[in-house]
């Protein structure tokens, strides 16, 4: 009777252990487990975090990518625009010019001297020029629309004036051509008084 009753609590003492030993494993593997799962979640919440960042990131490269392509059209837009105004402004120039150059000579020419032909030509150099056919009724006129050309008032107006095809009609009338060159200095106002050197020829 009494070796069963110590064989009993030898058993119980071996279970008891054996418990406490399990317990402690439990304990082990329930920590591990937690550190498992504290890691995992702060590995989901760091990639979470990034991948946000991710997005965002790469949305806002595409905001700026677009914005950066709309202001290319637009410069794009605004580089035609400022071309053809600059290209109007140069035209409405030249217009202008050509207007006073007439101006200019036929207030300076007396009433009996005709402007026969007037061409405009942009192709035979740089600067625009402004072919004048001038015609004359007679020597004496002839010899004032010479006089006129080569003025220093003409000269220092239209620098690089010329002149050529100086002929005689059957009809005794004088033809000469001169060549005005546009855009190299303003002519003065056709309402200024003319002060004219007349050069012995």
């Amino acid at each position: 009777m009494a070796d069963t009753i110590n064989f009993l609590r030898v058993r119980r003492k071996k279970l008891t252990k054996t418990q406490a030993q399990d317990k402690k494993i439990l304990r082990v593997v329930m920590i591990i487990f937690g550190i498992i799962v504290v890691s995992a979640s702060l590995s989901s919440g760091v990639f979470f975090f990034f991948s946000q960042r991710r997005a965002a990131l790469q949305f806002a490269e595409e905001q700026l990518r677009s914005r950066i392509v709309s202001q290319e059209s637009a410069e794009k837009t605004y580089v035609i625009l400022a071309s053809k105004l600059t290209a109007l402004r140069e035209l409405l120039q030249l217009r202008q010019d050509r207007q006073a150059a007439i101006s200019f000579f036929y207030d300076r020419l007396g009433p009996d001297i005709i402007l026969q032909e007037i061409e405009y030509d942009r192709k035979t150099a740089a600067t625009p020029v402004l072919n004048l056919a001038i015609r004359a009724p007679e020597i004496f006129s002839f010899e004032q629309v010479k006089t006129i050309a080569t003025s220093d008032e003409v000269n220092q107006t239209y620098p690089g004036i010329s002149s050529s095809d100086i002929t005689r009609n059957a009809d005794g009338t004088y033809l000469i051509r001169l060549a005005v060159p546009l855009g190299l200095q303003q002519p003065p106002s056709p309402s200024d008084p003319a002060t004219l050197e007349v050069p012995s020829l």
